[in-house]
């Protein structure tokens, strides 16, 4: 694999599992803690200078644990601001920050919104950088962009001076930056543009629609303006995007369209999409009492898993004991 698609696909998976809320150990860094003693921090700083790109990065995400006392840790994240691998300047920047809330970490992010993003987002499907047909091409860098972002609106109104650079974001040709950014504006200072950006993303392809369906639902209630574009999503063809849609309607304002499409997907012929939605009824909570019956039918379905969602789902809205024939499937 290409050394920069790997290095992309890398950040996309450790910003997923970050944006879940997981606690993540950064690619490479258990092998290092494996090895080094916890109190030796020079090893660290070495990799951080001259080891893989992974190495590099791995080396700063571990750094943190050190703090900003250990000797050479904020010196050698400061020089890895520079580091001409942009995943390593991202995973700097945030250990910098985490360690002493250095204003440099917050430019450094500023800086990766622009990370190889040469070309703005086209004012029509059949212009700037679209092929044949208004397909824009796949951008291996968007995940660093989108990852930049991501721990910029992480870090709320302490990012206030990367404002302009993540606005300017907003005009990305890859729609999961645009709604990282708009995300991160609206944690930041609640921002005007915010919502109507991820609106505009709504309109575009699967993917993207996830994607602004997920910053939706973490803005929540102060996004009833996005309702109408929400219930319009519930009718798109891929169930990871009306599961995600649903979650987002719930969490804005408990819509009633929100238990009914989940429902759907319940019993939807792929196991995947089973599980998500079996997962995702429980996400709502005792008033999602209308799916009790589904979820217990769900309890004898044939995928292990979508069982084992189902009946979690069914102690997160129904607190009360389960009777004998719920609980053998």
């Amino acid at each position: 694999m290409n050394l920069h698609k790997a290095s992309g696909l890398i950040v996309a998976l450790v910003l997923v599992a970050r944006t879940a809320g997981d606690d993540v150990v950064a690619p490479g860094s258990q092998t290092l803690l494996a090895k080094d003693a916890p109190e030796n921090v020079l090893p660290y700083v070495a990799r951080l200078k001259s080891g893989s790109v992974e190495d590099r990065r791995a080396a700063a995400f571990a750094l943190v644990r050190f703090g900003a006392g250990a000797t050479d840790v904020v010196p050698a994240l400061r020089e890895a601001l520079r580091d001409e691998d942009g995943s390593v300047r991202l995973e700097a920047a945030d250990a910098l920050w985490q360690v002493r809330r250095d204003p440099a970490a917050v430019a450094t992010l500023g800086e990766l919104l622009g990370h190889k993003a040469d070309c703005p987002l086209p004012a029509s499907p059949s212009g700037g950088c679209c092929s044949a047909g208004g397909v824009r091409p796949r951008d291996p860098n968007s995940s660093i962009r989108s990852a930049a972002a991501y721990f910029l609106g992480k870090l709320g109104a302490d990012a206030k001076q990367a404002v302009p650079a993540l606005v300017r974001a907003l005009k990305d040709r890859d729609g999961a930056v645009r709604s990282q950014a708009a995300l991160a504006l609206w944690r930041i200072e609640k921002h005007p543009a915010a919502i109507p950006a991820l609106l505009t993303v709504l309109k575009e392809d699967e993917s993207r629609r996830f994607e602004a369906a997920m910053a939706l639902s973490r803005i929540g209630p102060d996004a009833r303006s996005a309702v109408p574009a929400l219930v319009s999503a519930l009718k798109d063809d891929g169930r990871p995007t009306r599961v995600q849609v649903a979650r987002a309607l719930w969490q804005i304002e408990k819509h009633p369209a929100a238990i009914p499409a989940l429902l759907a997907v319940l019993k939807d012929r792929e196991r995947q999409w089973r599980r998500q939605a079996a997962e995702a009824l429980g996400g709502l909570g005792p008033e999602a009492r209308a799916a009790i019956p589904a979820l217990v039918e769900a309890r004898w379905d044939g995928d292990e898993l979508v069982r084992q969602n189902a009946a979690r789902s069914l102690k997160m809205i129904d607190a009360r004991p389960a009777s004998k024939d719920e609980m053998t499937p």
